[in-house]
């Protein structure tokens, strides 16, 4: 995605891009209107056939791409930003995937947060051609996250409509 490109996307949400270089090294600045009253919540259907649904903790091998993860289709694949439709080996769940990496150029320590989101055939073509920011409004979603501190945070959002109240914000907004 391209600094034209990201300065629509901030502006449909009324946000005011800052600038950037390279992909997604963005600043913004909210205009004071509360997020949640511009991005709408999509309650997709509960995979609750998917054996990572029905796991209480959630690890990096549940993620392992190669042992676990079938590639349908691939999105975008930019160096800093991924965007994939898998199909899980166990189960069969469809899930798209989005990869987001921050370029960290002081330290190297590039932050790394993913988004999973359990669809169905119906969804990929709604949730492909979601903007960068409406992508955190679809629930439920797995958040993988790995920032500068590396402590890994992998857990489900949305399983219930508490967790959704408490995350109303897309997720590449709050990092």
């Amino acid at each position: 995605m391209h600094n034209e490109e990201l300065k629509k996307e901030c502006e449909k949400y009324g946000f005011q891009f800052m600038g950037g270089g390279g992909n997604l090294n963005v600043a913004i600045v909210g205009t004071g209107a509360p997020v949640e009253k511009k991005l709408k919540t999509k309650h997709l259907k509960k995979p609750t056939q998917c054996h990572l649904w029905q796991k209480k903790v959630l690890t990096e091998d549940d993620f392992n791409m190669a042992a676990n993860f079938d590639l349908v289709k691939e999105l975008v694949d930019e160096s800093h930003w991924i965007r994939h439709i898998l199909r899980h080996k166990e189960c069969g769940q469809l899930y798209f995937k989005e990869l987001y990496e921050e370029i960290d150029w002081a330290d190297g320590n590039d932050f790394q947060y993913r988004t999973y989101i359990p669809i169905e055939v119906k969804d990929i073509e709604e949730i492909s051609k979601s903007g960068l920011f409406r992508i955190g409004t679809f629930y439920p979603q797995i958040r993988y996250d790995y920032p500068r501190s590396r402590k890994l945070s992998i857990e489900w959002l949305g399983r219930d409509a508490t967790e959704i109240e408490k995350s109303k914000v897309s997720p590449q907004l709050t990092h």
